[in-house]
């Protein structure tokens, strides 16, 4: 259900602002990714029925929230070692 919702009437994002994850959680969907200016992130997680949150979706949604998030990049060198850069 998860690969096919994002192609239902009246589904909210763009398909092809979307990547899908799966695991821990279905989607990062970035509106305006496929016009070339993102608008925001959004982490999705799509369930049917009554279906909620497992613990490690839990604690994602809470971290999200608490603003503890970060991006990071790490350089690969030719030899093999990874250098982590910050946030750039």
């Amino acid at each position: 259900m998860e690969r096919v919702c994002p192609h239902l009437p009246g589904f909210p994002y763009n398909p092809r602002d979307m990547r899908f994850f799966g695991d821990p959680f279905d989607y990062v969907v970035m509106p305006g990714y496929s016009d070339g200016e993102i608008q925001e992130i959004v982490i999705l997680e799509i369930k049917t029925g009554k279906g909620s949150l497992n613990t490690r979706q839990r604690q994602l949604r809470d971290r999200i929230a608490e603003g503890n998030v970060r991006w990071e990049v790490c350089h690969l060198d030719a030899d093999g070692s990874i250098h982590p850069a910050g946030g750039g």
